[in-house]
């Protein structure tokens, strides 16, 4: 659907994933190695497809992919017992690539 979308012209095209509940969703605070494991299994090979999909059809040329997700808990440790930082990972896809090495 999003690959449609963005054939179509839509400038800015969001995908979601998660059921909502946090304890087995993307930020669940317990059992989070399973849960991010079930989570990674919905979604990479569909990542994958639509980056493939759009590179096939010539969209990935001129479309920024940007997947990414937070996480605003950081465990505690004995100095900070309750320390809560800001995590945020995030991968991109562009046609542009990295500067090439001076």
């Amino acid at each position: 659907m999003a690959r449609r979308l963005v054939e179509r012209g839509v400038r800015f095209v969001q995908v979601w994933n998660g059921d909502g509940m946090n304890a087995t969703d993307w930020d669940g605070h317990i059992q989070c190695d399973r849960n991010h494991q079930a989570r990674a299994a919905q979604t990479d090979k569909a990542v994958a497809g639509l980056l493939a999909d759009l590179k096939s059809r010539g969209l990935l040329d001129s479309t920024l992919v940007i997947w990414g997700g937070e996480s605003a808990a950081a465990p505690p440790t004995t100095e900070a017992p309750a320390a809560r930082t800001a995590a945020i990972t995030i991968h991109m896809a562009s046609p542009y690539g990295w500067p090439e090495e001076a």
